[in-house]
């Protein structure tokens, strides 16, 4: 959308006056930080409150002791971005007499001002209901992340405005714009009082549907470059237990808000089935899992937090790589080894000496394959599926089959793990053995089954007119 204003008008007394809600679990260091940084810049009106969600490192009792000028709740379970933030709006909304409510994330870096920046904004444009920070990256902190964004519901996913752009090419810009993120968003009191609070999504995606709200009962999202807060990037946390959320709530996204038709669900249906054949012949069963179980909740309208997610328990890489590279005579192939680099001089010296084969097999578009370490062979795949494939295929028929591929758990392989007698996938700091071979192929022939079993669920969802626009897919209304 169009920039709609290049200046927020000047703040002046009386400071209208802000609630600030603080949501942390288990990030004491964190939290205390940010609290050092509000208090070390005030604002001249507002009340701090932090909620804890049951955290288990003493975090509300070191926020009591450190800043015993801020209020805080403890909850007595974990109830999520969306559960935390309605605790502390509900309590702001029973104190009454505030003019806006400040959100924050408790692993944000504010900049002075940010939030004086955002109450201009507003103050300015009355048509507004919610105003959003500038987004810089706190671990490339020269690259902005975003200054808002867009949805874009057809293809199920977000845009972020202004993404891997330079800070320094916005000033003091206002952007109208689809949604802003909650780790760092102002909202006008009156207006959150007849939308309500946030619906129970958990975490991920409850504040773009907010914002939606807001937009559907006419009030406007506006996006502040002058407002500068620092945040982890995307590429700094790695994909687990959160791609349910994901799934199922871009999926109640797309219910709601995306004029898209019951049989648009089918067919994403189809393709999230495909993916899963694809991704258990990779032996990413864990991602499987977590995708099939977010779809089975969305058409069973299950919102909220679910407890019995799968965990995912891995053994030390170092120890597992030790071990196979001190085998005789194997040939181990590795995909795009520099995204997580873990060869080093050391397993090359037990390679060699156990008459071992290192095989990197890279994109031709990916990482530059002059880094590699010297005695590792490289295999470079073309661009271009098609392409792509037929080198893979003729890998699998003419060449030298692998012993084992050791492959980042957020990398695409293919069919490459049907090449492989054993399959090392690579996540967070530890890795996980799977059988690799045929046995994948049928461990994703026995997966599908899974989402057949799903067609009856899905049957009902269709027949039932869940997929119009503005269909409720809890079938009460959560919002207080």
């Amino acid at each position: 959308m169009e920039e709609i204003s290049n200046r927020p008008a000047g703040l002046r007394p009386p400071y209208p006056r802000v609630g600030v809600v603080i949501v942390t679990w288990n990030r004491r260091s964190y939290v205390l930080r940010l609290l050092d940084t509000l208090r070390a810049n005030p604002y001249p009106n507002w009340s701090v409150l932090v909620v804890d969600n049951a955290s288990t490192d003493g975090s509300a009792d070191a926020i009591r002791s450190a800043h015993p000028w801020v209020r805080c709740i403890a909850n007595p379970v974990n109830a999520g971005g969306s559960g935390g933030f309605n605790t502390g709006l509900n309590h702001f909304l029973n104190e009454g007499g505030y003019d806006y409510l400040w959100l924050l994330d408790n692993d944000v870096e504010i900049e002075p001002g940010a939030l004086e920046v955002l109450v201009e904004a507003l103050e300015s444009h009355r048509d507004a209901a919610v105003a959003g920070s500038h987004m810089i990256q706190l671990d490339y902190k020269n690259v902005t992340n975003e200054i808002g964004g867009d949805c874009r519901l057809d293809k199920g996913r977000l845009d972020l405005r202004w993404h891997a752009s330079f800070p320094w090419m916005h000033r003091n810009e206002v952007y109208e714009v689809d949604y802003v993120a909650a780790c760092s968003m102002l909202v006008r009191f009156d207006m959150m009082k007849r939308i309500g609070c946030m619906d129970d999504f958990f975490i991920h995606f409850d504040d773009v549907d907010w914002c939606l709200r807001f937009r559907e009962a006419g009030y406007k999202t506006i996006a502040c470059a002058a407002s500068r807060i620092k945040h982890l990037s995307g590429r700094s946390k790695r994909v687990t237990w959160i791609l349910y959320y994901d799934v199922r709530n871009m999926l109640f996204l797309q219910l709601r808000h995306g004029d898209l038709g019951r049989w648009y669900f089918v067919k994403a249906f189809l393709k999230a089935a495909a993916r899963s054949f694809r991704d258990e012949l990779s032996g990413k069963r864990y991602y499987v899992q977590l995708c099939e179980l977010g779809w089975r909740d969305f058409l069973c309208r299950k919102m909220g937090r679910r407890a019995d997610l799968p965990s995912l328990k891995s053994t030390p890489v170092a120890a597992v790589l030790d071990r196979i590279l001190r085998e005789k005579n194997r040939r181990v192939f590795t995909m795009e080894p520099l995204c997580r680099p873990f060869i080093t001089e050391d397993n090359l010296a037990a390679a060699r000496s156990n008459g071992n084969d290192l095989v990197a097999i890279c994109h031709e578009a990916g990482i530059g394959a002059r880094q590699l370490p010297d005695g590792v062979r490289l295999i470079l795949l073309p661009s271009g599926r098609a392409r792509r494939a037929w080198a893979l295929l003729k890998m699998a028929v003419a060449g030298p089959r692998p012993d084992y591929l050791v492959l980042d758990i957020d990398r695409l392989c293919g069919f490459l793990g049907l090449l492989s007698s054993r399959i090392i996938l690579l996540v967070d700091d530890g890795c996980i053995e799977l059988p690799g071979g045929w046995m994948r192929l049928f461990h994703a022939s026995v997966r599908i089954w899974r989402w057949v079993a799903m067609v009856p669920h899905l049957l009902l969802f269709v027949l039932s007119g869940r997929g119009k626009k503005n269909a409720d897919p809890t079938g009460t209304c959560s919002r207080t």
